[in-house]
């Protein structure tokens, strides 16, 4: 993993890394992956580690219970296993990730780690486009309303100045931070 991660930095850009589990996201902060994708299984630990690489959560948290519900009955019913991070084995219950993902919530927050608002729920819903607006809610709901408009337009923009030479967008800005925010 260290080695992508230097690897993308000499093509002028950075690693996003799909984690869950403690262990996974541990490894892909420490080794300099920039945008940690999910990571709804986090610790104290982790959480600190996170904040101290400098490294973006999109922690989807969309998971509401009509999801939770199709992904145990619909054709992503392996998805526990997923969660658990190795296939075969016992996953965890909705109920539990639903516990952890709220522990993730209040650590993200507790620990100001930087969110970038993305979602995963097309797998879901083939036709997404009329639910976007209420995952923009749902962040609203767990991260306020001002860190829901800074994941989805502010923290990208930054994230996005990590490409240096391969910004999309070298001649101008995506946000345009217009007040001071606390």
């Amino acid at each position: 993993m260290k080695a992508a991660v230097e690897a993308e930095a000499d093509y002028g850009t950075y690693v996003m890394a799909h984690v869950y589990t403690p262990g996974c996201i541990k490894r892909a902060a420490s080794c300099g992956g920039k945008s940690l994708e999910h990571a709804q299984i986090m610790d104290e630990e982790t959480a600190m580690l996170v904040r101290d690489s400098g490294a973006f959560v999109d922690p989807c948290p969309q998971f509401t219970e009509e999801e939770m519900r199709w992904s145990h009955i619909g054709k992503y019913s392996d998805y526990p296993e997923v969660w658990c991070g190795k296939r075969g084995k016992p996953g965890i219950t909705s109920d539990e990730l639903a516990r952890r993902t709220d522990l993730t919530t209040e650590l993200l927050i507790k620990y100001k780690i930087p969110l970038l608002f993305g979602t995963d729920m097309m797998i879901f819903y083939p036709d997404y486009e009329p639910r976007a607006p209420l995952d923009l809610t749902e962040y609203g709901k767990r991260f306020g309303s001002l860190q829901a408009l800074r994941a989805a337009i502010g923290n990208v923009n930054d994230l996005i100045k990590l490409t240096t030479y391969q910004n999309p967008y070298p001649d101008g800005k995506i946000y345009k931070n217009t007040v001071s925010l606390p």
